[in-house]
């Protein structure tokens, strides 16, 4: 679990920052993050101290917290997935140029 968290708030980070891998590492100003961008980071970026602190003290109470952080978080995640692929209509207001929509980087 430690892993994946490393690996998924290094990731947003370095894409906030730094923008596509593909044109080097000191391109670009990065990918401004959308609405629901934001509201699935506010569900990740906790997660690296609780899993931290978890395994530190070998507390087995907080996977619950985890698991509901990452349930919600895989919710928003399809949901922010099918509005990109138009099969969802987005029902929270994005702020113009920067569309829940629109995908700034394929793998």
């Amino acid at each position: 679990m430690l892993v994946q968290v490393i690996l998924a708030v290094g990731g947003s980070l370095y894409f906030s920052n730094f923008g596509d891998p593909m044109l080097g590492l000191f391109a670009g100003t990065g990918f401004n993050p959308c609405h629901l961008c934001w509201r699935g980071r506010i569900l990740m970026y906790p997660l690296l101290p609780v899993v931290v602190y978890a395994l530190l003290s070998k507390d087995d109470r907080l996977s619950f917290l985890t698991a509901f952080s990452s349930f919600f978080g895989m919710l928003l995640a399809a949901y922010h997935y099918l509005i990109q692929q138009r099969a969802l209509q987005n029902v929270f207001a994005c702020a113009p140029g920067n569309d829940c929509s629109s995908v700034a980087w394929h793998i």
